[in-house]
């Protein structure tokens, strides 16, 4: 019985201690535009929101109707829990836009996600011919980190869980093998 207990108190141990790092996530919290938004066009910006100061690794990609990337956001220097399109607005075409965006938590904890909106072309005043709005340029400014960009990701948390639990087993194994052969 006392190589059961020590066994469950090891394993309860070893779970807080890989449970732990997976909830220090940067999640975000909230997007301009927002998920399933529209907008009006053409001048437009883009700011993510998270719950924790994001890491270096993260980064946020804009991409427009082509499919094409055309922004790449940055961490804001001023608030390190937020990526920006930055202070001027960017100037769009009307059509679907999706931001594919990675956050790195300060405690490596990695996290995907995807945020589509649309953009509609403002009314033009009675008699005006439209003008075409220009596309904006790619920035220089970060790298995407690698992965597939897709929805949130958990297999970062799962492959850690496996390993603690195949870790929890062989240790209560051989405390319970001590304890019989020891009695």
């Amino acid at each position: 019985m006392k190589g059961f207990l020590a066994a469950a108190g090891v394993a309860g141990i070893v779970l807080l201690g890989i449970a732990g790092p997976a909830l220090g996530h940067a999640k975000l919290v909230s997007a301009e535009p927002a998920d399933g938004s529209t907008v009006e066009g053409p001048s437009i910006s883009v700011v993510l929101t998270y719950d924790e100061p994001l890491a270096e690794g993260s980064s946020a990609t804009l991409s427009g109707p082509s499919g094409q990337p055309e922004f790449i956001l940055s961490i804001d220097p001023a608030d390190p829990t937020r990526m920006t399109s930055g202070p001027d607005p960017l100037t769009v075409e009307p059509g679907a836009y999706t931001v594919e965006w990675t956050s790195v938590g300060t405690d490596g904890g990695i996290e995907r996600g995807t945020v589509r909106f649309t953009v509609t072309e403002a009314p033009t005043p009675t008699g005006a011919p439209p003008t075409p709005a220009p596309t904006a340029a790619p920035s220089p400014t970060a790298t995407p980190a690698p992965g597939d960009g897709g929805s949130d990701n958990t297999s970062d948390v799962i492959l850690p869980i496996v390993v603690g639990l195949i870790v929890v087993a062989l240790v209560a194994w051989r405390l319970l093998r001590r304890g019989s052969t020891g009695s």
